[in-house]
């Protein structure tokens, strides 16, 4: 899973994104972000 999570992360974007976001991404870094800086609706 890693290994195709790795290629996914490093494939070619389309023109205009820096990067590509898969299922699940979004929501991983906003679970990172919160608990590094903590939740802005408590």
């Amino acid at each position: 899973m890693d290994e195709w999570l790795d290629m996914l992360e490093n494939s070619k974007t389309i023109p205009g994104k820096d990067k590509v976001i898969y299922p699940g991404l979004p929501e991983h870094i906003t679970q990172i972000e919160r608990t590094e800086k903590g939740n802005p609706n408590s």
